[in-house]
């Protein structure tokens, strides 16, 4: 039973006001009290149909490591609504309804990537204000977007480690290691081969069966350069 309503009456002979409450039953359906929950608890939470439950925390979807994590919840709804029957067969099967209520397969859009400072969409190369629920991201980068930074340390280091013969820098694989680092921080389908993984799969040595000479990494890294340059539409890396 729970408390529904109830109204306040006057007793004439008392001559004092009293109240009278209004009882009535719970829902005996299950289906009734996941459907209602579950239009709560979308705001909140979400599931992978492989990953399971994950939390929205403002900038991106949080993966709950805890078992059964959206019980919690539920048994705070039961309490804010005077839902007093429980019991492990009807909330368990309160929360698997709602968990496939919450089921969603939209996670992490590959031309998608949240900074703190908004969303960067790789199709429009624009920076997007906020972060939406509904972009299905699971990972943001701790700190801004911003195109004008630079990083000379960085550069400078790749470009003293990989040089030439006569110890300038070697562009060519400069710019693979760059292109490898940039496909590891684009999202990408889960479900799919990296591009650039591709590229270092199939770009094997000429000479598998014998020992490696300088014309065989020389040849393996034209084969790289030519796929990432490809995978970028020609252009140069960034």
């Amino acid at each position: 039973m729970r408390n529904h309503s109830g109204e306040w009456h006057w007793d004439k002979k008392k001559k004092k006001y009293f109240f009278t409450f209004t009882w009535t039953p719970e829902p005996n359906k299950i289906h009734y009290i996941a459907t209602t929950f579950s239009t709560v608890l979308k705001e909140h939470y979400a599931e992978h149909p492989s990953f399971g439950t994950y939390e929205w925390i403002g900038t991106h979807w949080s993966r709950m490591e805890d078992r059964n994590p959206l019980m919690r919840p539920i048994h705070q709804l039961m309490d804010e609504h005077d839902f007093h029957t429980r019991g492990n067969g009807r909330m368990n099967s309160i929360h698997d309804q709602i968990t496939a209520y919450l089921e969603t397969r939209k996670w992490d859009n590959p031309n998608l990537v949240t900074f703190a400072n908004g969303t960067f969409d790789l199709t429009t190369n624009q920076l997007l204000p906020g972060h939406s629920q509904t972009d299905w991201l699971t990972f943001c980068f701790p700190f801004n977007n911003e195109p004008e930074a630079e990083c000379p340390q960085w550069l400078d280091f790749i470009e003293k480690t990989y040089t030439k013969a006569d110890g300038t820098p070697d562009p060519a694989v400069v710019n693979v290691l760059r292109a490898a680092f940039r496909w590891t921080i684009c999202p990408k389908p889960v479900d799919a081969a990296f591009p650039y993984e591709v590229a270092f799969d199939v770009g094997g040595l000429v000479n598998h069966e014998q020992r490696p000479t300088a014309s065989d990494f020389e040849g393996w890294e034209a084969t790289l350069i030519k796929a990432l340059q490809k995978n970028l539409n020609g252009g140069g890396v960034n």
